[in-house]
């Protein structure tokens, strides 16, 4: 494991189970084509992309989370399914 935030382990967990724990995330390009996601974070102006290259028996690994602050976020990118809470 290499780290553990909003309820995920970086480097163990997996897009699908991301996907399962904060909701369908909006796909996007990443260090392979569609192994990138993106979310919003109800109540904050944040934005939460992940993604992966490697892939386990499981899933496609995510090696990567950005969080950052996203002023103009599209009303297509979903909200995650956690709080700003569960990020700190």
């Amino acid at each position: 494991m290499i780290a553990s935030i909003g309820k995920i382990q970086i480097g163990y967990s997996t897009q699908e189970d991301l996907e399962r724990c904060w909701g369908p995330g909006k796909t996007i390009v990443g260090g392979h084509p569609n192994s990138g996601r993106v979310w919003r974070v109800a109540g904050t102006q944040w934005m939460l992309n992940t993604d992966g290259f490697e892939y386990s028996q499981r899933g496609l690994v995510v090696d990567s989370l950005s969080l950052y602050e996203g002023h103009k976020a599209g009303k297509d990118v979903p909200f995650a399914r956690l709080k700003a809470g569960d990020l700190a």
